[in-house]
């Protein structure tokens, strides 16, 4: 999911859509999602929702050229790996 998709999905709604996401994975398979880190669908959101959904957190990078992860950066991309089979 590239840029800020969930940045448009009702709030309300945002757990439910990464659930779905990983219903489509094959077990081993993963999910890269973009967020920015201050507004919106922020990495710490990204989180809760993946783990609620029984995904979990490989790599997380602060851009998509797969820069190194830190503190400081205003956007990331994370990689969710799905260990269940769908």
């Amino acid at each position: 999911m590239a840029g800020n998709v969930m940045d448009f999905v009702a709030e309300q709604h945002r757990g439910a859509v990464v659930a779905r996401l990983r219903a489509h994975l094959w077990e081993g398979g993963f999910l890269v999602v973009g967020c920015r880190v201050v507004r919106g669908f922020t990495p710490a959101d990204l989180d809760v929702a993946a783990t609620a959904a029984g995904l979990r957190l490989e790599h997380r990078f602060a851009t998509w050229d797969l820069r190194p992860w830190h503190t400081e950066a205003d956007f990331c991309v994370s990689i969710l790996r799905n260990e269940h089979a769908g």
